[in-house]
């Protein structure tokens, strides 16, 4: 509202003026001390209301196409300066999440490596369980893994003390034998996995996980441990895409910056 007024005083005080030119003239002045204030919004409205109100206005409307360059030009260094303070604290609180993990990675047989709770490092093995882990660039897989059974599982379903339940998509599973029986596995990632794992992450009460496979479906209780491991999972990947998206909004912002720079030269 407090804009709209402000567009409209401006027009009245031009609306005195002599001539077409004159009138786009004080409008241009307007929008240039705008500019000047950072209050780039007002700006913007003041020299679409002079392309506007005043075609043959030729100098004026000169001077407002080289204005608006100056002022997408400066507006874009705002936004990147903040953008710049954001991205700081954002990468410097991934880097402490990630303290509270451990990185699984072979060198000789992995180029990228997996964050994983140390909660589940020691009983991941050999137990029907959900795990989770998050890559090197960010991307969570939530894996479910049922020990002793050949179920040939491509969904779980996921519920919760209250009745609530959700499912994933279908996936593929494989499994493998070792001296200590069957292993099935099949994983979700986030994005794709019909909402599980964030389903578990913040639900704060007991959960029955089912693996429904071909034969007869099985279930199990969601141990603390893996509950756990989960949900700092998931919020250890939602801090990797907040500072990914910062990282490619602080890309575009730079190329607008040098865009309108190299336009201001011509």
């Amino acid at each position: 509202m407090k804009q709209i007024l402000y567009l409209v005083l401006a027009l009245l005080v031009v609306a005195c003026s002599s001539s077409p030119e004159d009138k786009a003239s004080q409008l241009l002045s307007e929008a240039r001390e705008n500019v000047e204030n950072e209050c780039f919004d007002e700006a913007r409205d003041l020299i679409d209301s002079l392309r506007e109100y005043y075609p043959t206005a030729a100098e004026a409307r000169r001077g407002a196409l080289q204005l608006e360059n100056e002022l997408e030009m400066k507006a874009a260094k705002k936004e990147l300066a903040l953008t710049d303070s954001m991205l700081r604290v954002e990468s410097e609180r991934l880097d402490s999440m990630k303290q509270h993990f451990v990185l699984e990675k072979d060198p000789e047989y992995q180029l990228v490596g997996y964050y994983v709770v140390p909660e589940q490092i020691g009983s991941k093995m050999h137990k029907t369980a959900l795990r989770a882990q998050v890559n090197e660039e960010g991307e969570m897989v939530l894996i479910s893994v049922v020990h002793g059974r050949q179920l040939n599982h491509k969904t779980i379903s996921v519920a919760s003390s209250d009745g609530e339940m959700v499912t994933t998509p279908d996936c593929f599973s494989f499994l493998t034998h070792s001296v200590v029986g069957y292993e099935e596995e099949a994983s979700y990632k986030l994005g794709e996995d019909g909402g599980v794992i964030a389903f578990i992450a913040n639900n704060p009460g007991t959960m029955t996980v089912t693996c429904n496979g071909k034969s007869k479906p099985y279930s199990f209780q969601l141990s603390p441990s893996d509950k756990f491991a989960v949900r700092h999972c998931y919020l250890l990947a939602r801090k990797f895409d907040s500072v990914k998206r910062l990282r490619e909004q602080q890309e575009k912002l730079a190329l607008k910056v040098r865009f309108y720079e190299k336009k201001m030269t011509l």
